[in-house]
């Protein structure tokens, strides 16, 4: 039940970051612009999220999907390491259960394609 209710809110707490990236993408390429990144990985980062995210809630494809969804994480860390832990330290959470949720798969509520 624990990697059921940790899988739920990981993967929600995803897909809910790319849901508010997608819907104001103008906003999420110019931050991206802002950092040094192209418009392309706005895109991309958005979408992985929401789908991704979508993905490990349902526990499809959960260990691909969660990979995924720790290298983007492992990334927003390295972008927000200046601003302390206050402002790594989510996606530094993040990382850590998309990390244990590649490893040890879904579980047993999921949903098997």
């Amino acid at each position: 039940m624990a990697l059921l209710v940790g899988r739920i809110i990981i993967g929600a707490l995803l897909a809910l970051a790319g849901w508010m990236k997608v819907s104001d993408i103008a906003s999420t390429i110019g931050f991206f612009a802002q950092i040094g990144f192209p418009a392309f990985l706005a895109y991309f980062v958005a979408y992985a999220e929401l789908i991704a995210g979508i993905f490990v809630v349902l526990g499809l494809w959960t260990r691909k999907s969660s990979m995924l969804l720790a290298i983007i994480m492992i990334v927003a860390v390295w972008v927000t390491r200046a601003g302390g832990p206050q402002m790594f330290g989510y996606p530094l959470a993040l990382f850590a259960g998309c990390l244990i949720l590649s490893a040890v798969g879904s579980g047993m509520f999921a949903f098997k394609p």
